[in-house]
This record gives C-alpha cells, sequence and structure tokens, in this order.
C-alpha cells in the first residue's frame, strides 16, 4: 500500500491539482478586508453574558447557514451609539461570554486617523477594550515536491519522534485536539471518525459533494492529519495521535486560490478560541503567526485558566515575539532545523513532511505549522495517558526528551516523554 502511496504522490507532482475554491460574497469579503487591513478596529464593550442566546465563539455556522448572535440590550445601544459618535462603519459582532464583552468590528472612514480614533475610543467609559484588526498567516513552505520523496521511508518523522514506540502505550483515545486553521476535510480516508466537530467561523463552505472546493481547506488538513491520521489502515500515513478526536475550527482562508498558506485575521481567530473553549478542547493547535495581538492573548489565557493546553508555532526568524508565541502560557514549536535553542521551543521534524491534501490525496509540506503539529499530537498523547498533568509537567517532559538526531536535528522523542511521566512505560533506543 505505500508503494501506491508513493505512486499517487509522483502522479500528483506531474499534474495539475491546485482546484480554485468556489467564491462566496462572504469568504471574498472577509479577504479583500484583509488586503486593507489598517481600515478595521476591534472594539469590546461590557455584556452582561446572560443575554447571550447564542453559543460563544460561534458563528452559527456549523459549515452551514449563517445564525443570529444574541447581546445584551445595553451592549447593543452602545454598538450604535460608538459608531455614530466617532463615524465607524459597522461590520460584524458576537458576544464573547468567558470575557463578558460583546466585541464588534468596525470600518474607519478612509480619511481618519486610526491612531488617533482608538486613542477617543480607549477615553470612552463605554469601550472596554480596542485594537486593529490584524493579519495572521499559517507557518508553512509550500517549495516541496511530491516527486522528491523517497519510497523508502514515507513517514520519517515518526521514527524521529519514536512515535511508534509511543504508540505502544498511548494513541491519544479521549483527547480532543482544537485545530484553529483553515477547515479540515474530514471526508479524507485518512480522517475517517476522527474530526468530531466542524464549525465554520469565515463562510463560503461549499455545498456537500462539492470536493474540488475542498483544495480551500488544504493547510487545515494537512495539521490535521499530522496529528490524528488514522493508523492501522494499511493505506495512507499515521498521526502523531491516531486515536485523538480532531475539533476542526475554520478561522483561516487560503492566501490564494490552491495555495496550501493560510490566512487569518483577529475577529475570525477571536471566534475560534471562544468555541475551543466552550467545546472543551483538551488541546489548541495555533500553526500560525502575527502581531500581538490583546484580545486574542485574554482569550488564550482564559482557556489556560481552564486548563487548556495551547501549543502555538514560532515565525520563521526564530523570535518569539508576536502572537502567538509571545503569549507566556503557550506552549511554543518550532522545527527541528531551527538555528537557535534560545527562544525555549519545543523542536519537531518539519522538513519535507507527508501529510494529507484535500479530496483523498496525499502532499509534503514544511514549516512551523508541522512542527507544532506534530507536539500538539505528542502533548495529546501524554494527556491521554495521564489526564492529571499540566501545562508545565507536559513541557518539562517534552523538553526533558530532546535530543540531537540525524540530519542536524534536534528533536522531542515522544516515547521518551512518555517514560519522563510514566517510569512503567518502557522505550526501545534506536
Amino acid at each position: 500500500m505505500l508503494r501506491l502511496l508513493f505512486i499517487s504522490l509522483a502522479a500528483m507532482a506531474l499534474t495539475s491539482c491546485a482546484s480554485s475554491p468556489r467564491s462566496g460574497e462572504e469568504s471574498v469579503t472577509w479577504q479583500q478586508r484583509s488586503d486593507r487591513a489598517g481600515r478595521y478596529i476591534v472594539v469590546t464593550v461590557r455584556n452582561d453574558p446572560t443575554s447571550i442566546d447564542v453559543r460563544a465563539g460561534s458563528s452559527g455556522r456549523d459549515y452551514g447557514g449563517r445564525g443570529t448572535y444574541g447581546a445584551a440590550p445595553r451592549a447593543r445601544t452602545d454598538v450604535k451609539e460608538l459608531s455614530a459618535k466617532y463615524s465607524l462603519s459597522y461590520v460584524d459582532a458576537w458576544p464573547i461570554e468567558v470575557l463578558k464583552v460583546h466585541c464588534v468590528v468596525y470600518g474607519i472612514d478612509v480619511n481618519a486617523d486610526m491612531n488617533e480614533v482608538m486613542t477617543r475610543l480607549r477615553g470612552d467609559p463605554r469601550v472596554e477594550s480596542v485594537q486593529p484588526l490584524q493579519s495572521f498567516s499559517s507557518m508553512v513552505d509550500t517549495t516541496q515536491n511530491a516527486s522528491a520523496m523517497s519510497s523508502a521511508n514515507l513517514q520519517p518523522n515518526l521514527q524521529r519522534m519514536q512515535v511508534l514506540e509511543a504508540h505502544r502505550v498511548t494513541r491519544g483515545a479521549g483527547v480532543r485536539v482544537a485545530v484553529i486553521d483553515t477547515g479540515v476535510d474530514a471526508s479524507h480516508p485518512d480522517l475517517k471518525g476522527r474530526v468530531g466537530t466542524q464549525r465554520d467561523l469565515v463562510g463560503n463552505i461549499a455545498p456537500a459533494g462539492d470536493n474540488k472546493s475542498t483544495f480551500a481547506e488544504r493547510h487545515g488538513t494537512a495539521v490535521a492529519g499530522v496529528i490524528a491520521a488514522i493508523a492501522d489502515s494499511r493505506q495512507g500515513i499515521v498521526g502523531v495521535a491516531p486515536a485523538a478526536t480532531v475539533l476542526a475550527l475554520r478561522a483561516c482562508w487560503p492566501a490564494q486560490a490552491g495555495d496550501a498558506r493560510a490566512v487569518c485575521n483577529t475577529f475570525t481567530i477571536a471566534q475560534a478560541l471562544s468555541a475551543a473553549i466552550e467545546l472543551r478542547a483538551d488541546v489548541v493547535n495555533l500553526s500560525l503567526a502575527g502581531p500581538d495581538d490583546p484580545l486574542l492573548s485574554r482569550l488564550v489565557t482564559a482557556g489556560s485558566d481552564r486548563g487548556m493546553l495551547y501549543v502555538g508555532a514560532m515565525p520563521p526568524n526564530g523570535t518569539a515575539l508576536g502572537f502567538p508565541a509571545s503569549v507566556p502560557v503557550v506552549i511554543r514549536a518550532d522545527v527541528a532545523t531551527a538555528n537557535s535553542l534560545a527562544n525555549n521551543a519545543l523542536r519537531a521534524p518539519g522538513t519535507d513532511i507527508l501529510t494529507l491534501r484535500p479530496a483523498g490525496q496525499y502532499d509534503l509540506q514544511s514549516g512551523s505549522s508541522l512542527s507544532t503539529a506534530s507536539i500538539s499530537g505528542g502533548v495529546a498523547l501524554l494527556m491521554a495517558r495521564n489526564r492529571k498533568l499540566n501545562r508545565e509537567a507536559v513541557t518539562n517532559a517534552l523538553s526533558s526528551s530532546m535530543s540531537a538526531r540525524a540530519q542536524g536535528e534536534t528533536s522531542v522523542d515522544l516515547c521518551a516523554a512518555l517514560s519522563f511521566v510514566d517510569k512503567a512505560v518502557v522505550c526501545d533506543r534506536e
């Protein structure tokens, strides 16, 4: 079966597989807005959480039609009055129950100065917080070619992290991993039964059965494959935590048609973070990076206070600046070949990683997006073995397992990490 998989990948490399996703007015609008990121702000006003009649952090779409958001009468009035007083155009809003606020995206007049408008808003007693609507992007390099892969070992990253050894004692059963990303093609054979929830916080999900449009979900599908592709299927690949459940929270969209790279913004990611809290995710995978973001940081901290673990990608420059890596409670993840260890990031293979592509296909991708997914899968293995582990214990176990590997890499050893938290686990060393 592995031979057939290699042949399939080689054929894919020789043909054009990039299909343009279907365009809907809502999704295109978000992409157009991201191109003018400097003209939008995110404002929160205080909100009585008992007035919320729709689940927090949800668009109500669930890969379907848009729902109606609830907010307290006072919050709705504040939103309208702020719009009128500061000449702001209403774009979108939803209540964030965990923070007890109503969150609004406003457009600023083209002739207005954003900093001046935000300064005035900060002085308004009705405003709980204000910040720019910021853009974020996936941490993936798309320069690989599937035909360059060796058929001798399709998933060397599993060997480098001792994943199969770890699978002798745990496969992540019972652990819920939220993937905040593009959507996930849950119909992929390697994800059968692994995707427990799908929510769309962006819009423009294609009608059921339209397989071509699933190419819009390349990055999220690739990340989900690294984390939880099923084992023992006698075909395809094996995920790091093949028994974990993926919560697919679509907050990002392709950078361009058919592109594996993805982009998101403050508003869509905030909704997904809220949804992850509501769904009681155990682990939240953030294979993305961007500027520091106060609202997103508050939501991550709120989830951490509830015992959730967050794994975030390091940007390619190796610094910890920006969201999510700069948030203290986030477990940082970087590629195994990173030049510096000064960022205190956990490291995992992130070069030429074989993973999933929508419509039943496979792909090679690189970048800290894939390393982040591997670390999230590793966290799921540890949590499945011992549900009482907290962030510090998990981080210590994974950090202690890191060692120099072949080809100049430094990577976590997931079997060794399991042995660190459970002395009954014995690993066969390479």
